[in-house]
């Protein structure tokens, strides 16, 4: 039995067909064959758990349900499953695939003497047809029997007699690419990890292993070995759908970066957005629709004034409905600045947290007056216009006289310059 106690296995599961099923049972049983202290990181996708009863007897997996409907998200879900991972050497292995021991041994110790990922096999995946799976697969008496292609064997077809064995992906003309790869935790984030630009079905790998190779990281292959994969009935994740476009186009996208373009993509969520808290930012989040976009600000500048608010709240009054006047300033306003002091006691503490609002206090027996002088002497800005207020009448004049900018007046006609006030 092949210790390995340095590697987590992640894996993403939709149960869509009987068949997915049986390839996860057959999964699992190939790694109770061969090998010991292994955590194998099951992230499986739908509304309810289909794989509860397999699972939760068998040592060293760890299951988690993400129940949600709709297609099956591998990229998101395989990035869960290294988030959730404990040791530092990872492999991604798909359900219905396997790679021969020799192969894992392989792959752990190129690991473990510098490389940051690994392609576990020669660029050849195997089918083993439904036929021999469904006589039963007992996996010590399969690996004997089990066929192995070089990269070549597509310059000699004829030759390919082979019962049960049947090469799927890769050749000659390319390497294949999918199903399964090994690397180290750190390089595997600081790379993106899975882009989530990917959904359902293609270039998902593809894209992976060309940016980890494009962003520098030394990626190796072991080639004495194939992957081999268990035949199965495809459901819509399984071959060209409506997502499959827009993948391509995400892969050619990436492609066309240069290696700082791509790192500057990677670092930036796999956005070209740039966020930036000058902008505005609308975001639609419906069950039809996620989109992001920044625009240059709309709202009326005010950056040329401040805002002073001397405020000492009269118990006997009605309390003034700061929150109110805040929020009307950030729905109409850009770049304002008030400056609010409380006298006395610090009801109006939290607002500070308000956008664009400083707080200060100062003790009972200060005047309102010396409240705006503070104010004055520790920020500065070409216009001023200061507010004293004890109840929420004295705020009503503060909200008219803010309405006449909406309605197209300029800061100078309406605000009290500095040197003015001097």
């Amino acid at each position: 039995m092949i210790d390995l106690s340095q590697l987590s296995i992640t894996c993403s599961v939709l149960i869509d067909s009987s068949d997915r099923l049986r390839n996860l049972e057959l999964f699992l049983r190939f790694f109770e064959t061969f090998f010991v202290n292994y955590e194998i990181v099951l992230v499986e996708q739908g509304l309810h758990s289909q794989v509860q009863e397999l699972v939760k007897e068998r040592r060293g997996v760890r299951h988690f349900l993400i129940s949600t409907s709709g297609c099956h998200y591998k990229t998101r879900n395989l990035n869960r499953a290294a988030s959730l991972a404990t040791r530092n050497l990872i492999m991604m292995l798909d359900v219905d695939a396997f790679i021969p021991p020799a192969g894992i041994v392989a792959s752990l110790a190129l690991l473990c003497t510098g490389s940051d990922f690994v392609a576990p096999y020669n660029g050849v995946m195997v089918e083993i047809e439904k036929e021999l799976i469904d006589k039963g697969v007992d996996f010590l008496k399969l690996m004997p029997e089990i066929v192995y292609f070089d990269r070549m064997f597509d310059l000699n077809l004829s030759q390919l007699t082979h019962r049960y064995f049947v090469p799927i992906y890769g050749g000659s003309k390319y390497e294949a690419l999918g199903g399964a790869v090994f690397y180290r935790r750190e390089p595997f984030f600081l790379a993106g990890g899975w882009n989530e630009n990917f959904v359902s079905y293609g270039f998902e790998d593809m894209e992976f292993m060309h940016r980890i190779a494009a962003l520098g990281y030394q990626v190796d292959r072991v080639s004495s070995v194939n992957c081999y994969h268990f035949e199965h009935s495809r459901g819509p994740d399984s071959y060209y759908n409506t997502f499959y476009r827009s993948n391509e186009q995400e892969f050619e996208r990436v492609r066309a970066m240069t290696g700082n373009q791509l790192r500057a993509y990677v670092d930036n969520g796999f956005r070209n957005l740039q966020l930036d808290s000058a902008l505005q930012l609308d975001i639609l989040n419906t069950t039809g629709i996620f989109s992001m976009h920044t625009r240059r600000p709309t709202k009326v500048d005010l950056s040329s004034v401040l805002t002073i608010l001397a405020i000492q709240h009269d118990a006997t009054g009605r309390r003034p409905d700061l929150d109110a006047m805040f929020d009307y300033f950030e729905a109409q306003f850009d770049n304002y600045l008030v400056a609010m002091i409380e006298v006395g006691n610090r009801e109006f503490k939290y607002l500070r947290n308000k956008k664009n609002i400083q707080y200060m206090w100062m003790p009972l027996g200060h005047s309102l007056d010396e409240a705006v002088e503070k104010a004055l002497s520790r920020v500065s800005r070409p216009y001023i216009d200061s507010w004293k207020c004890r109840e929420q009448k004295d705020i009503e004049p503060l909200m008219a006289k803010y309405a006449a900018l909406l309605k197209g007046k300029a800061p100078s006609d309406v605000f009290q310059s500095k040197q003015q006030r001097v």
